[in-house]
């Protein structure tokens, strides 16, 4: 282990991250592109639609990923 990785402990390899990476786009149109591609997609890029029991990308990651649009954060709008 590196002097960095024992100083800052986001930066070891530990299977899964320990905050929340944050998504920045260039323009709304490329989010809203990502959006759909995680809710139609499963993790290894099969469609969901294409056999019952899949979970989509945003089904099976825990939590809410931070968006910004060209430096500006963007709140989600969640269908409850």
């Amino acid at each position: 282990m590196s002097k960095a990785d024992r100083r800052n402990p986001y930066t070891r390899q530990q299977g899964r991250s320990p905050r929340k990476r944050a998504m920045h786009f260039k323009s709304y149109e490329a989010r809203r592109k990502w959006l759909s591609y995680g809710h139609a997609r499963t993790k290894s890029g099969l469609l969901v639609r294409a056999k019952k029991g899949r979970k989509s990308l945003f089904e099976s990651t825990p939590g809410h990923t931070p968006t910004f649009v060209r430096g500006k954060p963007v709140p989600a709008k969640h269908e409850h």
